[in-house]
């Protein structure tokens, strides 16, 4: 009977034990994060097509993602949807102690389970201040735009839902090419750069820092389109980070040979996210008309007689030099 006793005692003391330390874990709190993506393209309003920045091809999906880190700056949970279109709010239930977390959410256009290269690489995301999102060098078109968003939250027992509003990560570029079959010894127009914004970072604090890189010649492939195209008047577009006082040019080619057209187009000032700039050039004009506006916030005034290029010309770049410094990779041939 005393055998039986000092069982029952030790485990009663055992469960007393257990329930103790318990008591020291904090116990996590579920936050439904309301991630909205429809506030990545809203702010665009220059389009040739009405709801082509926004479109998503039936074999692409929108990806979203969080990631959440502590006041240390580590990663302590994360989170990825894959969804079919901006229009909708997406929920994404995380679990998180009390304390307060800096969120970073992110979205991308990707083709699962193709052989198709994603246009953004992610890499050192166990740290705020290590996360990067790397331009992988292809010209995307309007699946290149990346959204992008920072929130700070407290989060306690009471906290049940949190709203993320993405953001564009960057400016969209419009080039419209008129007359392209003008010249038959032409095999493609081009706009070349002289910088690029090779990586997106972030600082203890989950600001936005650009990696920006120069090169003295205009050695950085901005768009290509090729005069393979059935229509005259082809466009395609782009999407670049911000950076300053960025030289352009249009070129053309004949085979793999290129050559300048006109005078170098300068945007002064490209440090903010969510503008749209039109780069345009009719070869039937003597002066080719070339011509740079900033058509931020503006919409097209009346229908006009253009086409977008062709998959090929605005899904995958074509290297303007070898080596590249921007690895741009021609997927075409």
């Amino acid at each position: 009977m005393k055998k039986y006793l000092s069982m029952l005692v030790a485990l009663v003391a055992m469960i007393v034990m257990v329930a103790c330390t318990n008591d020291d874990i904090p116990m996590g709190n579920t936050v439904t994060f309301k991630v909205n993506p429809n506030t990545v393209v809203s702010p665009f309003t220059y389009e040739f097509s009405a709801g082509e920045l926004e479109q998503i091809d039936s074999d692409e999906k929108l990806r979203l993602r969080l990631f959440v880190y502590d006041n240390a700056g580590n990663l302590v949970n994360k989170a990825e949807e894959l969804v079919s279109s901006y229009t909708n709010i997406v929920n994404m239930p995380l679990s998180l102690a009390s304390g307060n977390y800096t969120i970073i959410g992110t979205s991308d256009v990707v083709q699962p389970g193709s052989k198709v290269p994603e246009f953004w690489g992610f890499s050192g995301e166990q740290q705020l201040n290590t996360l990067t999102i790397t331009d992988l060098g292809y010209i995307g078109a309007q699946a290149k735009i990346l959204g992008v968003a920072k929130s700070q939250v407290s989060v306690s027992s009471d906290t049940r839902d949190v709203s993320i509003n993405l953001a564009p990560a960057g400016s969209v570029i419009y080039v419209l090419v008129r007359s392209i079959h003008q010249y038959s010894n032409v095999t493609h127009y081009g706009l070349v750069c002289n910088k690029t914004t090779d990586a997106l970072l972030f600082d203890n604090n989950g600001n936005t820092l650009f990696d920006v890189k120069q090169q003295d010649g205009m050695v950085y492939v901005m768009a290509k389109i090729s005069t393979g195209n059935t229509g005259d008047n082809i466009y395609t577009m782009n999407y670049i980070f911000p950076m300053t006082t960025a030289k352009y040019q249009f070129v053309y080619y004949e085979g793999d040979s290129f050559y300048d057209l006109g005078s170098e187009m300068t945007i002064n000032n490209t440090t903010q996210a969510g503008k749209e700039y039109l780069f345009s050039m009719d070869m039937s004009a003597s002066d080719y008309a070339i011509s740079l506006k900033d058509v931020t916030g503006q919409r097209r005034s009346a229908p006009q007689r253009v086409a977008a290029a062709r998959a090929q010309d605005g899904a995958a770049g074509l290297p303007l030099l070898k080596n590249d410094p921007v690895r741009v990779v021609d997927l075409v041939k």
